[in-house]
């Protein structure tokens, strides 16, 4: 496995570790359906997208999951799934990526992430 791939799996790692009900902004209606576009998922596709406009980023995230560039979810509802994302979501899982990483190299004391 090289280092990319090791990344990644860290990273996909992190984000099955965190659960939609400690970091929707109403955890007793938001990400309790089944959807397209599943917290999870969102997480990973917010920290993915490259370049490209959000409706090309959103295909090409479906598509190599093996969806169909038809059944890929609309702009709009991603848009609406990340408005019930919490505020918290992200710095957490910064901190479980970095915990899942090797032990830190500190620089002055300092943990440097690039």
């Amino acid at each position: 496995m090289n280092i990319a791939e090791a990344t990644r799996s860290r990273l996909v790692g992190a984000i099955g570790t965190m659960t939609p009900t400690d970091f929707s902004k109403d955890p007793g209606k938001h990400f309790i359906r089944n959807r397209k576009l599943p917290f999870q998922a969102l997480l990973l596709l917010k920290i993915s997208s490259a370049k490209g406009s959000l409706p090309e980023e959103i295909r090409h995230f479906h598509v190599s999951k093996g969806v169909s560039p038809e059944d890929a979810p609309s702009k709009s509802s991603y848009i609406q799934q990340c408005g019930k994302l919490s505020e918290d979501a992200f710095p957490t899982l910064l901190h479980k990526f970095n915990d899942a990483c090797s032990p830190p190299a500190l620089f002055q004391g300092h943990q440097l992430i690039a």
